[in-house]
C-alpha cells in the first residue's frame, strides 16, 4: 500500500525548493474531474488554505494508479486525515486529493476544540478552576439548538474541558450558518448547577441563612466569590457573609442568573492546531459503506476522518478510524482477491 504520508513530506520538500512536484504522476489518461488526471493542486477552495502542488491519477488503461513516478497501484486508500493538528501530517491534502479525484468536500471546520474570550476577561482569572456544567448553544432568538453535559475547565485563556470541547463543534456550525444567513450570532451558556431552574435556586436560597453559603457547598469558593462580584452582591457594604435579606431583589436574581444561565461571551475557537478532530469532508454518500469503496474513482478507498464524520469526546472517533480504516483495507484486499 502506497504511504501518502512520504507523498505528502516530498511535495512540501519540492515545494519550499520551488520545483514542481511529482509525487504522483497524472498517467495522460482521462480520470475522474479534469481531463488527463487530477493536475496540480496549490490551493484548497474549502478553506483557501495553500498546500504543496500535488496530484494523483489513474494509470492508463484504468489499471489504478501511478504514484511517485515509478510505482502502480490497482487500489488506493486514502487515510490522510482531516485538517486536526496539523503538525502530525493531516494538513488537508488528503481533501486536495480527494476532489481531485472526483469527489465532493463539504465545507471544513475544528471541531473538539477549546473556546477562546476576550482577554483579560473575568473567566482567565479562574484558571484551573473546573466544575460540572450544562452548555447550551442558543440561537439569535433564544432558541436552544444543542445542549451537553460535563465537566468545563476555566483557563487563561477562556474555556476547555470534555464539555466544551463537545459543544464547541455545535458552536461553530452555528456561528457560520448565522452569518451565511445574515441573522444574528448564536450565544453560550451555562448552567453551573445542572438540573437547577432559576425558580428552584432561588427558593433553595431563599431558604438559606446566605446566598454565599449556600452556593458554597456545590461550587467552587474561587468561582462563587467571582459570580457575586461580577452580579453585584459582592460589595464592601455586602460581604460574602452577608444574609439573603442584606441583598437586594436585583442583585439575588443576578447571581442566580448567572449561576443557571451564566453568557459564555467565546469570540473564537482555538483552531485545527489546538483541534482534536476535523468536521465536514468527503460525504458518506459518496462512498460504500460496506467496503469504503468512491463511488466516484474505481480503486480508490476513503477511511477515518477525511470523510465527514466527526463524534464527541471519549473515543468515538478513534473507533470511526479503525472501524473505517479496517473496512477500506478488508474492501481493497478482498476486491483484488476477486
Amino acid at each position: 500500500m502506497v504511504d501518502l504520508v512520504k507523498i505528502r513530506k516530498k511535495a512540501k520538500k519540492n515545494a519550499a525548493a520551488g520545483e514542481q512536484d511529482k509525487s504522483v504522476i497524472p498517467s495522460g489518461s482521462e480520470g475522474p474531474g479534469r481531463e488527463g488526471g487530477a493536475q496540480d493542486e496549490v490551493t484548497d477552495p474549502v478553506n483557501g488554505s495553500a498546500h504543496p502542488p500535488r496530484s494523483l491519477a489513474p494509470a492508463p488503461a484504468s489499471r489504478g494508479f501511478v504514484l511517485n513516478d515509478r510505482w502502480q497501484a490497482r487500489r488506493v486508500i486514502l487515510a490522510t486525515g482531516g485538517r486536526s493538528v496539523p503538525k502530525t501530517g493531516s494538513d488537508g491534502s488528503g481533501f486536495v486529493l480527494a476532489r481531485a479525484l472526483g469527489h465532493s468536500v463539504t465545507e471544513v471546520f475544528p471541531a473538539l476544540v477549546p473556546l477562546v474570550v476576550e482577554s483579560g476577561h473575568w473567566i482567565t482569572s479562574l484558571s484551573g478552576t473546573s466544575v460540572e456544567a450544562e452548555l447550551s448553544v442558543k440561537s439569535a432568538t433564544g432558541r436552544v439548538l444543542q445542549r451537553e453535559r460535563g465537566s468545563m475547565l476555566f483557563t487563561h485563556f477562556g474555556l476547555s474541558g470534555p464539555v466544551v470541547l463537545d459543544v464547541s463543534r455545535h458552536w461553530i456550525a452555528a456561528q457560520r450558518a448565522a452569518a451565511a444567513a445574515a441573522s444574528g450570532p448564536p450565544t453560550l451558556h451555562a448552567n453551573l448547577l445542572p438540573g437547577e431552574t432559576f425558580e428552584s435556586l432561588e427558593a433553595e436560597l431563599l431558604a438559606s441563612s446566605s446566598v454565599a453559603g449556600a452556593l458554597r457547598r456545590r461550587l467552587p469558593d474561587r468561582l462563587v466569590t467571582t459570580l457575586l462580584v461580577e452580579s453585584g452582591a459582592l460589595t464592601g457594604q455586602t460581604p460574602a457573609s452577608a444574609p439573603v435579606s442584606r441583598l437586594t431583589k436585583e442583585a439575588r436574581r443576578a447571581v442566580i442568573r448567572n449561576v443557571v444561565d451564566l453568557p459564555l461571551p467565546a469570540i473564537r475557537d482555538r483552531g485545527f492546531d489546538y483541534a482534536e478532530v476535523t468536521a465536514g469532508g468527503v460525504p458518506l454518500s459518496e462512498v460504500d459503506l460496506r467496503t469504503m469503496a468512491s463511488r466516484a474513482c474505481p480503486g480508490l478507498y476513503l477511511c477515518g476522518e477525511i470523510l465527514d464524520v466527526d463524534g464527541k469526546i471519549g473515543g468515538y472517533n478513534f473507533q470511526w478510524a479503525w472501524a473505517s480504516g479496517r473496512l477500506a483495507g478488508e474492501g481493497a484486499a478482498l476486491k483484488g482477491e476477486g
